[in-house]
């Protein structure tokens, strides 16, 4: 397949995936705040909004570097500096999650403070520090797919793992449970959404 068909293929896949995901991600939103009312839907946003501001404290411009070098180190060097770059850059994003992560738990009490936030939210922090990790690592795998026009894999795990989302929190509402549960479900499909993305570079990564 010619450069340019693979580019067309990656850009529609990757067009479409993000329209049916932020429409999944509306969906779940909605649900959740029509079931769970607007103080705790205003918690649920705090901390995404958390994770979110941790995630770019944690990025360091890789997704960027990325996007940038890695096409060329296909195209150009060996494979086995393309493998070397996607292991180096996993580590550094492991490491300043870590950092980061641990930093925001010995910090909690400042955090806390800072954002004025419910009771709920200390109760969280362990799984929110988890979720922000698994969130970060995600991150980086989906820049090395849009690097490599991979996107059709992209797209059909972060659909499937929105999907998943949206089944589950119906479920979790539907069965009397609230937000603590959410956000285990949640963490657990990034897991889910860390292993399938990683499935699809297991000749990089392995």
């Amino acid at each position: 397949m010619s450069l340019a068909k693979r580019i067309l293929r990656g850009v529609i896949w990757n067009h479409v995936g993000r329209i049916l995901e932020y429409g999944l991600m509306y969906l779940l939103s909605v649900f959740i705040a029509r079931k769970l009312g607007a103080g705790l839907n205003g918690i649920y946003a705090l901390v995404l909004s958390v994770v979110q501001m941790l995630l770019v404290f944690s990025s360091f411009g890789l997704e960027i570097s990325i996007s940038s070098s890695f096409p060329r180190l296909l195209r150009e060097e060996s494979r086995d500096a393309a493998v070397g770059a996607l292991r180096g850059l996993l580590a550094m994003r492991l490491a300043s999650v870590a950092f980061i992560g641990l930093l925001f738990l010995l910090l909690r009490d400042f955090a806390v403070r800072l954002l004025s936030a419910p009771p709920i939210f200390v109760d969280l922090l362990f799984i929110l520090t988890l979720y922000f990790a698994l969130r970060g690592v995600v991150s980086l795998l989906i820049s090395f797919h849009i690097a490599k026009l991979e996107t059709r894999a992209l797209a059909l795990t972060t659909v499937t793992v929105r999907i998943l989302e949206v089944i589950g929190v119906a479920y979790l509402l539907s069965s009397g449970y609230g937000l603590r549960e959410i956000f285990f479900l949640i963490t657990a499909t990034a897991f889910v959404q860390v292993v399938g993305l990683s499935f699809f570079l297991k000749d990089f990564l392995f």
